[in-house]
């Protein structure tokens, strides 16, 4: 998908991966034969551990296998978390997508939520908890370095207060 054969050179390979947290669009690579015996091979190679380490297991597998993932995943956590301020019964939301494999080893991504009621006496401390909820599942379901960055700058923000 990101792996495109070379048209001035015939048996080359260029792989262009997109980069969304970079300030260039596309990383481009290109791979000749004169270097590699197989460029094809370590071209698609080269590209999906790229996106593993870039983006982590999870998102680089949903990027390699959706094809319009990469259009609709925004810079930050993908884990979203808001305030319902009902009456009846106020609560925290978090929600995320996780990649799911069904039993045609078909690549699907479903929507996950965790919800958290709360008092006005302790909206703080169930706010700050959800955040770092938040940070564990965005950590845990992509194990990119970004987001363990993340994790880890708010459990120490949790230690200082």
């Amino acid at each position: 998908m990101f792996v495109f054969e070379d048209s001035k050179c015939c048996g080359s390979f260029i792989a262009s991966i997109p980069t969304i947290w970079e300030p260039k669009p596309y990383l481009t690579v290109y791979f000749g034969k004169t270097q590699f015996d197989d460029p094809e091979y370590v071209a698609k190679e080269f590209a999906k551990l790229f996106l593993q380490k870039y983006y982590g297991q999870v998102r680089g597998a949903m990027v390699l296998n959706v094809r319009k993932f990469i259009e609709r995943l925004q810079p930050g956590c993908g884990v979203t978390v808001s305030v319902r301020n009902v009456r009846s019964k106020p609560t925290i939301v978090s929600t995320w997508s996780e990649l799911v494999v069904n039993d045609s080893d078909d690549y699907k991504a479903v929507r996950r939520k965790k919800q958290t009621s709360f008092n006005p006496d302790d909206k703080l401390e169930k706010l700050h908890s959800a955040s770092i909820d938040a940070a564990f599942i965005r950590a845990s379901t992509t194990f990119s370095l970004l987001d363990e960055s993340v994790r880890h700058l708010e459990f120490d923000l949790d230690v200082i207060r």
